[in-house]
């Protein structure tokens, strides 16, 4: 019993009395707080991106609304790197999504 203790906690990397606090608090089929702070963690990372891309797109449209050139190949990389971060989004809140599905 204490190998196999030792063995989840090691995948989840706690020490062996945080994972039993862990898996205390946790609601039957709820995620872990391991995995919690997991998908926190992904939608920071892409809640930052998603504002720094939409900042880069305000510049371009701030230049072009005052006349300047906006060249074609800069316009599409950042299209396309806001559609990225948006599809990131996307899986992020899939994902989060499906579990709350499952939990109820």
């Amino acid at each position: 019993m204490r190998a196999a203790l030792e063995a989840r906690a090691a995948v989840a990397g706690l020490s062996v009395p945080l994972y039993l606090v862990e898996c205390g608090l946790r609601e039957p089929h709820g995620w872990s707080l391991h995995q919690q702070r997991h998908w926190v963690a992904e939608w920071e990372a892409a809640a930052v991106k998603l504002s720094r891309s939409g900042s880069a797109l305000n510049q371009l449209a701030r230049q072009a609304n005052s006349g300047h050139v906006v060249g074609q190949q800069q316009l599409q990389a950042a299209l396309t790197y806001h559609q990225r971060v948006l599809d990131e989004l996307h899986r992020v809140l899939g994902a989060v999504d499906r579990h709350r599905g499952a939990g109820r």
